[in-house]
């Protein structure tokens, strides 16, 4: 008999029987008595571990992953060890092998050794004991982060503000409302425009010479000097500064770069008829690899099985370059020429 299945027996949370153990007043009377009650039928001694679930953590980090074999796992683990161990933790790590039975009884084994937090890729990502596991977990006070996967019955991925504030206003009208945020926003814009004006020369949209020589001059004439004077005015301009910010030439010379954009290339007639063209691309990628799912890379042959094949070449397409995705193309559709004897 365990503190989980005396909570299970008295109809409460593993928190609320933590909370009677430690006699705390936070309790109701009725439930304290409930509680109590199923712990003497069943001869239940809570256990040291019981005792301090909520006071006295180990110094211990629990850190749970699906499959220690996917090299995005074994750096994600060093890396969590490597500040764990700066801090005085000692890492435990469990491999799933995508077993939710097994996931299940890893977790029953962290609460035993009352883990300080848990880091976890969940395999049971659909299995409502995860989830109220994890729960049960966070209502002890036992930080959790999951990491890469939604936990259906759980509250979702762990997005700190900074991240979530990046992903909602990096672009549009909305302003980030942290550095991060303003980072990120700062960042999708210079790679935008700098990375647009290289697909519309190379594509023979724009030539070298209907380039705006006053803004080269200024900005620089190649992709690499164009991002290294925007970064570098940033960088040297928001030092000691509450906001990011550029200086009004670089300023004002990226807002005109970006109109030009707009007029010769985004707004230009030409679009309709190359967006017509990419729609071709991803569709023919699309098809391709759900009739060869096993033609992806492994972790998105590893997402087929876990969360079905559409959401698996979804990812793996949303992940290709421009240039990727039409060198794909040619080698998968495009005949390869060949010597007429």
């Amino acid at each position: 008999m365990n503190i989980r299945e005396i909570a299970r027996l008295a109809g409460v949370s593993v928190a609320t029987v933590s909370r009677v153990i430690n006699n705390s007043e936070s309790v109701k009377p009725a439930t304290r008595e409930r509680v109590q009650a199923v712990m003497t039928e069943n001869n239940y001694v809570p256990s040291a571990t019981a005792r301090d679930l909520s006071f006295q953590r180990s110094e211990v980090v629990a850190v749970v992953v699906p499959d220690l074999k996917n090299p995005f796992f074994y750096g994600l683990i060093e890396g969590i060890t490597r500040v764990a161990e700066k801090n005085h933790y000692q890492v435990l790590i469990f491999n799933t092998n995508e077993d939710a039975q097994k996931e299940y009884q890893v977790l029953e084994t962290i609460r035993q050794r009352n883990a300080a937090g848990i880091l976890i890729t969940a395999a049971g990502v659909r299995d409502g004991h995860t989830g109220a596991m994890l729960k049960e977990f966070q209502a002890s006070g036992t930080p959790v982060v999951l990491i890469d996967r939604f936990v259906e019955g759980g509250e979702g991925l762990n997005l700190t503000k900074e991240v979530r504030d990046g992903i909602l206003r990096h672009s549009g009208a909305l302003k980030p409302q942290t550095l991060e945020g303003e980072c990120v926003a700062r960042a999708d814009r210079i790679a935008y425009i700098n990375h647009d004006i290289d697909d519309a020369l190379r594509a023979g949209v724009l030539r070298e010479f209907e380039m705006p020589q006053d803004l080269m001059r200024v900005l620089g004439e190649t992709h690499g000097q164009r991002i290294n004077t925007m970064i570098s005015d940033i960088v040297r301009e928001s030092q000691d500064q509450p906001h990011l910010r550029m200086s009004d030439e670089i300023q004002a010379a990226s807002d005109e770069m970006r109109a030009f954009m707009f007029r010769h290339v985004y707004m230009d007639a030409w679009r309709k008829e190359e967006e017509r063209r990419c729609d071709h691309v991803i569709e023919a990628l699309f098809e391709y690899y759900m009739e060869h799912p096993g033609k992806m890379p492994l972790e998105y042959v590893q997402i087929s099985y876990r969360d079905g094949i559409e959401r698996a070449v979804t990812d793996f397409l949303a992940c290709m370059t421009d240039r990727y995705a039409l060198r794909t193309y040619q080698q998968l559709f495009v005949p390869v020429s060949f010597p007429v004897i």
